[in-house]
């Protein structure tokens, strides 16, 4: 893997689904952690991608704004600069068409596979998915099986239920008003 940056700068916001670890590098965000043991794992972590990693909740707060309004239902789509530049060229088309994906919507992996061009791909897209780094922002949870099943996330299952239903969507089991704060 090849470092993207030389400064890494992070922070953490405590959110409806848990306490999540956000990175930036000067071209965007680039990193979107759940479940972190600890602060220090996570810098160790980011050092794989920049050669100084530092706190820095200022340089975070336009995308910790936009996580909140997105929480309390406000926000819709993330406007915020993304960086994407140590994922592959194939992984990349997929992490920009799924953030074409409004608010609401869900897709298919096999959709997703056809729309950038490889049909019959839907595997190869989940695997994709699965090294987003930056779920929610790119959101690869409203990415479902064809048939209309929860099929794998990064964060787990019941996350990814909890961010649809935090999109007004119908997840057995859960309703859309437990999630919002």
């Amino acid at each position: 893997m090849v470092r993207i940056s030389s400064l890494i700068k992070y922070s953490s916001l405590c959110s409806p689904i848990g306490t999540l670890f956000v990175a930036t590098s000067k071209k965007g965000i680039c990193d979107v952690t759940f479940f972190v043991k600890t602060e220090a794992a996570y810098c160790l972590d980011l050092l794989h991608l920049a050669t100084e990693v530092t706190h820095d909740r200022e340089a975070l707060s336009l995308v910790f704004g936009e996580f909140d309004d997105y929480f309390s239902g406000q926000k819709q789509r993330f406007s915020t600069p993304v960086d994407l530049r140590n994922l592959s060229e194939f992984t990349v088309r997929v992490l920009h068409e799924v953030r074409r994906i409004p608010f609401g919507e869900l897709r298919s992996y096999g959709e997703i596979a056809r729309r950038i061009g490889f049909p019959g791909a839907s595997r190869a897209v989940g695997k994709a998915l699965n090294r987003n780094p930056i779920p929610i922002i790119v959101p690869c949870h409203r990415v479902i099986s064809h048939r209309r099943q929860l099929y794998g996330f990064s964060g787990g299952i019941l996350l990814k239920q909890k961010l649809l239903c935090i999109e007004g969507h119908s997840v057995p089991g859960h309703t859309s008003q437990a999630y919002v704060v």
